[in-house]
């Protein structure tokens, strides 16, 4: 490490259940997998976008798929929503593609669409991330 700088610690995952609720009616909408499964969901995770790249899977479902996993794993009690965005441009940024943006215009349309994913319907989901994907590549090259 550069002189003057500590290491920094990981944060740790969660170590209790959590669960997610609608923030208006407080109704739960999903509760995430146990605390003790979460190191080995993570590592599955990992090792599956590892693996995910010598597949015949387009970029931007790969980091759709990644994204949806990561919030689905819920592994941290805070935060989980905005590092599953994270790893979605991180991946789409690894990979040539710009970086894309969920407005806040559609936070209701992306939560409802993780709902519908939790339930097991995903095409809505991967629907939305390509649609979002589309929209940052067709800004990026302006009016035709």
């Amino acid at each position: 490490m550069a002189e003057g700088r500590t290491r920094v610690k990981p944060s740790a995952y969660r170590d209790g259940q959590n669960v997610i609720r609608d923030s208006a009616s407080q109704r739960i909408v999903y509760m995430p997998p146990e605390a003790k499964d979460v190191p080995a969901l993570m590592k599955a995770l990992v090792a599956w976008l590892a693996s995910s790249e010598r597949q015949d899977l387009p970029c931007p479902l790969r980091a759709g798929i990644a994204h949806y996993q990561f919030a689905t794993i819920h592994p941290y009690y805070d935060g989980n929503g905005r590092t599953a965005r994270l790893l979605l441009n991180y991946h789409l940024l690894r990979h040539g593609y710009p970086l894309t943006i969920i407005e806040v215009e559609q936070r209701s349309e992306y939560l409802a669409v993780l709902e519908e994913a939790n339930a097991g319907r995903l095409v809505p989901f991967a629907t939305f991330i390509l649609q979002c994907v589309e929209r940052s590549i067709l800004r990026i090259l302006g009016p035709a």
